[in-house]
């Protein structure tokens, strides 16, 4: 996150020196679909995933295919500034693993922490940033996405979730 915070502070610091150039940053919700292969996508699809026990996280996401969208949409429509990028709605983490046929494994905090380290031997890294989005969640107010930057996502984050799973978006 910090990593994060000074980049965009570069690029603040860009737009004061170049007053003509449009930069627009975009921050995405975790990206997600059956072609994405990043830590969140690969937890989220283990046969059982560990949860923290206690917690039930609010998570939005970003259909792998809207995230290309905003960007050729980017380069085609440059707007200068900081948009939060997301389908509609928002689930629980227990509602995910519902909607991917995935069998939870609540644990206490050590055991959960014992369960990553576990996992990361077999290939499924949790880096610290997600762990924390596991835990407390993380939901964005896209509102100048939708109107500043005139883009609005095709897939809603209950879509994006079925789509993930291999499961379409009509099947109960």
């Amino acid at each position: 996150q910090r990593d994060l915070a000074e980049m965009e502070r570069f690029v603040d610091g860009l737009r004061d020196r170049l007053p003509d150039v449009a930069f627009t940053t975009l921050r995405f919700a975790p990206i997600f679909g059956p072609k994405v292969a990043n830590p969140i996508s690969r937890y989220l699809t283990l046969p059982v995933v560990p949860t923290q026990m206690g917690f039930d996280p609010r998570l939005q996401f970003t259909d792998e295919r809207d995230a290309v969208a905003v960007l050729e949409h980017t380069i085609e429509h440059p707007i200068d500034g900081t948009f939060n990028v997301a389908g509609d709605g928002q689930l629980y983490l227990s509602r995910i693993l519902r909607l991917g046929r995935r069998a939870p494994q609540p644990l206490p905090g050590r055991m959960f922490d014992v369960a990553l380290r576990n996992i990361a031997r077999a290939g499924v890294t949790v880096p610290d940033h997600v762990v924390g989005i596991l835990k407390h969640g993380r939901v964005v107010d896209t509102t100048l996405m939708r109107e500043y930057l005139n883009f609005t996502p095709t897939h809603t984050c209950r879509q994006t979730v079925l789509n993930a799973y291999g499961r379409s978006p009509s099947t109960p």
